[in-house]
């Protein structure tokens, strides 16, 4: 039996409502796995900032403060020439305005010796203990998958920067 004009335009349009359903939801999940796509992305971007800007590069521990430190040699109670924090150049503690006294007590976690002042070699081996530390108690707070990519894709980066993994 035919259907009228009428019957066959209401189910050519139901027909046309239901494509463009089926479009519309294709749409949807394909932007959201975009979306996905594009925030796992931006996980390993914020990660590997927060790696360069705060472990690969040295900083004022105050937290109003937050100035770079760049190389230094010889004594090792640094003065911040931003905030004039005291920091300690062995474990980069803040130490109020003077790291001379946490230097001679042996307060220092890396090594408690007495000495102010070091050879390169040694404020580079300090740095890097230091650094891998820090760079390890941060990876410790990512998602396994964050941390596969960044370690896979700054691999280079992150020795350069002073860190053995």
């Amino acid at each position: 039996r035919a259907l009228s004009e009428s019957k066959a335009n209401e189910f050519a349009m139901g027909c046309e409502r239901s494509k463009e359903r089926m479009v519309l939801e294709e749409y949807k999940h394909a932007e959201s796995e975009r979306r996905r796509r594009e925030d796992a992305c931006s996980e390993v971007v914020r990660a590997h900032t927060h790696i360069v800007d705060n472990i690969l590069t040295l900083r004022c521990p105050n937290d109003r403060c937050g100035a770079a430190i760049f190389d230094f040699t010889g004594c090792l109670a640094l003065v911040c020439n931003r905030c004039k924090s005291g920091i300690c150049g062995k474990c980069f503690e803040l130490c109020g305005t003077d790291a001379h006294r946490h230097l001679r007590k042996g307060l220092c976690k890396i090594d408690p010796t007495k000495h102010y002042f070091a050879d390169a070699e040694y404020i580079a081996n300090v740095q890097r203990i230091y650094k891998t530390r820090k760079l390890k108690a941060y990876l410790g707070t990512l998602p396994d998958r964050v941390v596969r990519e960044v370690l896979t894709e700054h691999r280079d980066e992150i020795r350069e920067g002073g860190v053995n993994i």
